[in-house]
């Protein structure tokens, strides 16, 4: 067990925390305006759309989520706010909406979604960009026993990956394909304390959401800790917790 520092605070005996991975680990518009964008090509190809395909990707890359114009993930998503199946859902509701054959969209939308996946993998260095002090909280961590484990919305497989490119390599990765809840339900939080054996009352969680501090509170965590990287505004993150912090570095582990 271990103290965890914030300013003016100090938690004891904390066994595991648990963050958040976009807008907490990770910068947030670097990442998803390069996916999003990246799904949009796929899909155009995938669609063989030729006339006016830059424009399509356009349209798509704001129907998924991203204000390219102010470089700024919309504020009501979906990407982001909504789980993977609603971004999906709702490219697929806009192309059947502007003449794409309503049995052959969801097919090509899957499909590019999956390949996007694929095709980053092969690129992390341009696709992650990390939190400033990911490293040093990571390293603090280790030193001092104290288990770690990454709780998004996203994805198993590519929170595995997020994780690898920040130099993380967390003892428990719970995605949205592992709960049958995601957030703000408790899910995400009891599994994983699960299986690292660690009671959520010695858990902390870090995450830049409502519903990151909402599911914490709902397991019954120690602390849940808001940081201001992400979409919420630090007025908005007051009215879920007390622990509200500029960025995971002002995040300190000590024996």
């Amino acid at each position: 067990m271990a103290y965890v520092l914030i300013p003016n605070v100090i938690f004891d005996d904390v066994e595991l925390i648990l963050f958040d991975k976009d807008g907490t680990l990770i910068d947030l518009y670097t990442y998803w305006s390069k996916i999003v964008a990246l799904r949009a090509k796929l899909i155009s190809i995938g669609l063989e759309h030729i006339s006016g395909q830059s424009d399509l990707q356009k349209q798509l890359i704001s129907v998924m989520g991203i204000d390219c114009h102010n470089k700024r993930i919309k504020p009501e998503g979906p990407v982001i706010v909504h789980p993977r199946s609603v971004v999906q859902e709702k490219t697929v509701e806009y192309l059947q909406s502007i003449g794409f054959d309503s049995w052959r969209v969801p097919n090509v939308v899957t499909i590019a979604f999956g390949e996007a996946d694929a095709l980053s993998k092969y690129d992390l260095d341009d696709f992650i960009q990390p939190i400033k002090g990911v490293d040093r909280v990571y390293e603090s961590m280790r030193a001092h026993f104290v288990k770690c484990g990454i709780i998004t919305t996203d994805l198993h497989n590519r929170a595995e990956v997020a994780a690898l490119a920040i130099g993380w390599h967390p003892d428990v990765i719970i995605g949205v394909d592992d709960v049958e809840r995601g957030k703000p339900y408790p899910d995400m939080i009891l599994e994983a304390c699960a299986t690292v054996g660690v009671e959520p009352r010695s858990t902390i969680v870090v995450g830049d959401s409502t519903k990151d501090i909402q599911c914490g509170t709902n397991a019954g965590v120690k602390a849940s800790i808001a940081v201001c990287t992400g979409l919420e505004t630090a007025e908005e993150l007051w009215k879920s917790t007390r622990y509200v912090v500029p960025t995971v570095a002002d995040i300190r582990v000590e024996p």
